[in-house]
């Protein structure tokens, strides 16, 4: 994470009913029980890892069905 602003846009997220069931869908089937420490923690790796932009591009290029579509 590049700045405070952006750790605390990710908390903002984290603590919605909304963000935490759509950021870890892909990952779980059950999300009631997910904190949402964990889902900031998932979402700052996500935007720290040097492969996230790339698999976007791809996914952008090559298009891209969720699992279950």
């Amino acid at each position: 994470m590049s700045n405070r602003s952006e750790a605390v846009g990710l908390s903002a997220i984290a603590r919605t009913a909304e963000g935490r069931r759509r950021v870890p869908s892909a990952m779980t089937s059950r999300l009631e029980h997910i904190p949402p420490e964990l889902v900031v923690h998932v979402l700052n790796s996500t935007a720290c890892c040097p492969g996230t932009q790339p698999l976007i591009e791809a996914a952008l290029r090559e298009g891209y069905l969720s699992p279950g579509v």
